[in-house]
């Protein structure tokens, strides 16, 4: 929230610091929706499972240890688009906030770990040899 962010602020400023960059990770809702939706646990070892990154041998069977994988009621598709709501009503004050202040980097969320990681040492290093934004 904004007012956690004003207590970063704060509690970093007493301690001679600041924050120099945001980055927020743009990714279109039905994205995070496929991404969110359809995770499965094992019960038993906590293995986490995705039908599409990191799905079962077996479909609804842990690998390790044969137990039936269990998917969360708030993985459900319709819950994930919910929650991604409320987050947006939230976050969109915290973008601005941070935006308005020069500090948010956007960032192409979609691709692999290592290309998105990649976007964001780009842009990051990009800042820091081109310096910040005048105001």
């Amino acid at each position: 929230t904004v007012a956690q962010a004003q207590a970063l602020d704060g509690m970093l400023a007493r301690r001679g610091r600041k924050i120099d960059y945001v980055v927020s990770l743009d990714v279109p809702v039905e994205a995070l929706v496929e991404r969110l939706s359809g995770r499965a646990t094992c019960p038993v070892c906590q293995t986490p499972y995705h039908p599409i990154n990191n799905p079962p041998k077996q479909p609804g069977i842990c690998d390790n240890d044969g137990a039936t994988l269990v998917i969360r009621p708030d993985d459900a598709p319709d819950r994930v688009r919910q929650r991604l709501v409320e987050y947006d009503n939230k976050t969109s004050l915290l973008t601005g906030y941070y935006n308005a202040r020069g500090l948010l980097r956007c960032i192409d969320g979609i691709g692999s770990p290592d290309e998105v990681e990649g976007r964001i040492v780009s842009a990051l290093r990009d800042e820091v040899t081109r310096g910040p934004a005048s105001p």
